[in-house]
């Protein structure tokens, strides 16, 4: 009997371990490949052209708006026009997953599209029926086991092959995320029409997905606007318009606010053809799915201001004017976001498009005073960097280096935008050690923006880091009240090649003190700061 027995547990331990020999020779299944159907109209689909055209917008978010966040985002929101359309944006999204010395991601293992469907209209949200996406330069396979947990735990998702055959928002983004993840299986979902019980549920279902070596990308344009969207309506100052209504739905994706954002669109009827996946990602970060997260814009223009840029020599800083009206008539927006856990680093405040954004402010502030006009300055999109309260100064030099002017805030309860537009304004014509500045000086003027950290005290004038640390010298009176006080930028004592010193010599004469008077009677606070200028040839 015991014999028996010992044998049965064989057998159903062979059952269940596969050890049958039917089994053991069964092959894997064949995969069901579903072929990218993108013409060239979206993007190069020769596999060498599209790594060179993939590569000229990573090399033009570099060079203009370049952002390297301290941690790996979880999240993007990335547009999904033709590449030439908006390919720099999405590119200024997508460098933030390149590591320093802009190679591919190795840490990302699971890829989440959701984008929206533009030719085939349902209720819930299409799971893909093929197991692997065939690109131009190479094969992307599916996390089929995750797909099936989805299509098994949750309504909103269901099987619909018709929705992936023809929709461009997903395969857009691949090219990309083939160039900036080393190896990773996708999860691609084409979203439909959802309720709010279906968004959350959706949401709760990928909660359980999104792993910390997940990523989330949301394909989304923001405002369709003009008659061929049969959104028409503004018909004056149609830029500024538009970007005051985009700022609206990114500053509820920053808050973020999932209530704000459907308030937003109940009330503006903004053609945010994304709107559904944007709600699933805002009902994943505020439950913190995704971890405490900070928003980041990585760029925003419209397909207007593109082909305003691109006349005669393109240059992307022009992605920041205005065109007039008659060019404005028909546009789409296009926004690159992305969500990374919080930093200190002054450099993780601000993304490169935002520190352009700041600059041309500022120039514009000091042109304006030129004119002798009451016009009202055109902010830039008002984003999460330039809403930080952050210190701030302005520096004004010739374009050989010499001072014009500098003037900042060490703490401020401002927004950034706002404090560098006042000291815009204060360096160019309210520095006492310098005449004003003249409206023939402007072409050689260059401006260079330093956002700082909070002050510290530090216990001895020893405790300075040269070159790392800006420093404010405060010299005390008898009765313990500061005389005098003087300050320096981390940068300055870098550029004269200062050392300590040499350096605090230096301080206290700007103080205007004796050469050795930091010496005695005085304390010290540090604070450090990243610089960014305008670039000239």
């Amino acid at each position: 009997m015991q014999h028996l027995l010992s044998i049965a547990l064989v057998l159903w331990s062979c059952f269940f371990s596969g050890c049958s020999k039917s089994q053991e020779n069964a092959q894997p299944p064949a995969p069901i490949v579903h072929s990218a159907h993108l013409s060239t109209g979206w993007y190069e689909t020769n596999a060498t052209q599209l790594q060179r055209e993939i590569d000229t917008y990573f090399d033009q978010a570099q060079r203009y708006f370049p952002t390297h966040l301290s941690s790996i985002p979880r999240a993007l929101i990335v547009p999904h026009a033709g590449h030439r359309y908006s390919g720099l944006c999405a590119a200024t999204a997508y460098q933030t997953l390149l590591d320093a010395t802009r190679q591919p991601n190795t840490t990302i293992k699971r890829v989440i599209i959701m984008a929206p469907t533009h030719t085939t209209f349902y209720n819930g949200i299409a799971l893909p029926d093929y197991t692997v996406y065939r690109m131009p330069n190479g094969d992307i396979p599916l996390d089929t086991q995750a797909i099936k947990k989805l299509g098994k735990k949750d309504k909103a998702f269901g099987v619909f092959p018709q929705a992936h055959e023809t929709e461009h928002a997903l395969e857009i983004q691949l090219p990309f995320l083939q160039r900036t993840i080393a190896s990773f299986q996708l999860i691609p979902l084409i979203v439909g029409r959802l309720s709010d019980e279906q968004i959350f549920c959706a949401a709760e279902a990928l909660k359980k997905l999104l792993t910390p070596d997940s990523l989330l990308v949301i394909s989304s344009d923001f405002t369709h606007h003009g008659p061929s969207y049969e959104y028409n309506v503004f018909d004056k100052n149609i830029n500024t318009n538009l970007r005051h209504l985009d700022t609206m739905a990114i500053q509820a994706l920053t808050t973020p606010s999932f209530e704000s954002f459907v308030t937003m669109l109940h009330q503006t009827s903004a053609t945010i053809c994304g709107q559904d996946p944007l709600k699933i990602l805002l009902a994943l970060l505020e439950t913190d799915a995704l971890g405490d997260m900070q928003a980041h814009l990585t760029c925003y223009y419209n397909s207007a201001q593109l082909a305003w840029a691109q006349k005669d020599t393109y240059n992307p800083l022009k992605l920041f004017d205005n065109p007039p009206d008659k060019e404005t008539q028909s546009s789409v927006s296009y926004v690159g976001m992305a969500y990374a856990a919080p930093s200190s680093s002054p450099q993780d405040v601000l993304t490169g498009y935002e520190q352009q954004a700041l600059l041309r402010l500022a120039r514009t502030i000091i042109e304006r005073a030129f004119e002798g006009t009451d016009k009202e300055i055109e902010l830039p999109l008002i984003s999460p960097g330039l809403l930080s309260t952050s210190g701030a100064f302005v520096t004004l030099t010739t374009k050989k280096g010499e001072l014009r002017g500098c003037i900042g805030r060490i703490i401020t309860d401002k927004p950034l935008y706002s404090t560098v537009a006042s000291m815009a304004q204060a360096a160019a014509f309210n520095d006492t050690r310098f005449e004003a500045l003249r409206k023939e000086e402007l072409d050689n003027i260059v401006i260079d923006i330093t956002l700082l950290t909070p002050p510290q005290k530090v216990a001895s004038a020893y405790d300075i880091m040269v070159g790392q640390h800006g420093v404010i010298l405060n010299k005390r009176g008898e009765s313990g009240n500061v005389i005098a006080s003087a300050v320096f930028l981390p940068q300055v004592a870098r550029e004269w090649h200062w050392d300590r010193t040499t350096m605090l010599e230096q301080l206290s004469l700007k103080a205007g003190l004796d050469r050795d008077a930091w010496k005695t009677n005085c304390d010290f606070e540090v604070f450090e700061g990243f610089e960014f200028k305008e670039a000239h040839s």
